[in-house]
């Protein structure tokens, strides 16, 4: 068995390069998951083997060279979580953002992919999560540790949505995990200033990436904002993990795996995905809170968000998600351009375990709310052919359309442009 000097002292050659991958000749001795260290002084991850290469996706943003050294380091790839963190932007590597400036300390590093909580662990949800929106706080309740997927087309209202929940979590005392996976660099600033300007950073730490860094580097956020969120978790903290949004996540695992050759399955996504996707949904959850002497739960609820096209739930990313998760909230194109702020479809949305956290009253003015809403819509749709409708009828859409502008929060759900 080598000792640890050996290990250290193990290297290997770059014999090819597909950025952000490269296939490496030599460390003999090296296991998926370790990181390994290029002569530019950049970190690589080993993601798979062939019979002569090992296969590395590197972070760095220019591709290395041909004939450049690789070093084994004989680490996993693992992140800085502390208190530190609150108010800060981070890479997935633990890297500072906007010139902020941390401390980094060791004791406080954890492993970016953990083994989910085992079920001996895990405690019946039964806390309401408010987020701050009328119409999913009364008719599609949130439960802490639920995992629930907002969902729709580009630029109807979800990341308007997850930042007012982020605002309503905040204002109750939780802490936020915010991923910013994949987003223009613009749009990354114009959330931390949403937060800056309501006096929210206390209790934020934003995990970002942007459109322009290597998709290695992407595929992490994710990981480490769960990381994160597990340590402020065992500190007895309830956490919520937005991510915004697994959609791009998806999209950059994809171009690994092609590049890295694994054979393509439905939309030319690798057959993992499904797996890649439960192995970061299912750390969320509630469990025994050890500072309390397992008597209290402490949970981590997770949102992330998913983009659809036209409005299609049966796309391959989104159907995976639907059935990891907890339930979805559409925000519909439709009701959008009508004008409905938020443009969310309580028929086509879906929370199932939200409603165990309300009280037999809740839950009955819940059903005959959503009842009522179904009706509406029903006999809203028949003055669209000019037919004549019932006093009865006619008195369901005057109601209906009373009960939506109770509803509507036009002001909170302005879309900026990108």
């Amino acid at each position: 068995m080598p000792n640890k000097k050996q290990l250290i002292s193990e290297y290997g050659v770059v014999e090819y390069v597909r950025h952000p991958l490269a296939k490496i000749k030599g460390l003999p001795s090296i296991q998926t998951g370790e990181l390994v260290k290029f002569g530019q002084g950049d970190y690589g991850q080993v993601i798979s083997f062939d019979s002569d290469f090992v296969n590395v996706m590197s972070f760095a943003q220019s591709p290395t060279k041909i004939g450049d050294t690789v070093t084994r380091i004989d680490k996993k790839l693992s992140v800085d979580a502390g208190p530190h963190l609150l108010g800060r932007v981070i890479d997935p590597l633990g890297q500072p953002q906007f010139g902020q400036d941390i401390k980094k300390n060791e004791d406080n590093f954890r492993l970016i992919d953990q083994k989910p909580p085992p079920l001996s662990e895990r405690r019946p949800i039964t806390n309401f999560l408010r987020t701050g929106t009328s119409i999913v706080d009364s008719i599609l309740p949130l439960a802490k540790g639920q995992r629930q997927i907002i969902t729709g087309d580009r630029n109807t209202g979800k990341s308007t949505f997850a930042k007012k929940l982020v605002k309503t979590q905040v204002n109750d005392g939780n802490i936020v995990i915010y991923a910013s996976i994949s987003k223009k660099m613009n749009a990354v600033k114009r959330i931390y200033s949403y937060f800056e300007k309501n006096n929210l950073l206390k209790n934020i730490v934003m995990v970002a990436t942007y459109a322009q860094d290597p998709a290695s580097l992407i595929t992490l956020t994710p990981f480490t904002a769960m990381t994160i969120a597990e340590y402020f978790r065992d500190q007895g903290h309830d956490v919520v993990v937005i991510l915004d949004d697994l959609s791009s996540h998806a999209r950059s695992y994809r171009e690994i795996a092609l590049l890295n050759r694994q054979f393509p399955g439905r939309d030319s996504y690798p057959g993992d995905i499904f797996y890649l996707h439960a192995r970061i949904l299912e750390r969320a959850g509630t469990i025994k809170n050890p500072q309390k002497g397992n008597k209290e739960t402490i949970s981590i609820s997770c949102l992330p968000i998913a983009e659809t096209n036209n409005n299609d739930l049966t796309g391959y990313i989104i159907s995976n998600l639907i059935s990891i998760t907890d339930g979805h909230i559409l925000f519909d194109t439709t009701l959008f351009q009508q004008g409905r702020r938020p443009a969310i479809n309580p028929s086509l949305s879906v929370t199932r375990v939200g409603k165990q956290t309300q009280s037999p009253l809740q839950r009955d003015i819940t059903r005959t709310l959503t009842t009522f809403l179904s009706k509406y819509e029903k006999a809203k749709a028949m003055t669209h052919f000019a037919a004549e409708l019932s006093q009865e009828s006619q008195n369901m859409i005057r109601r209906g359309s009373h009960l939506w502008a109770f509803f509507t929060e036009t002001s909170d759900f302005i879309i900026p442009l990108e």
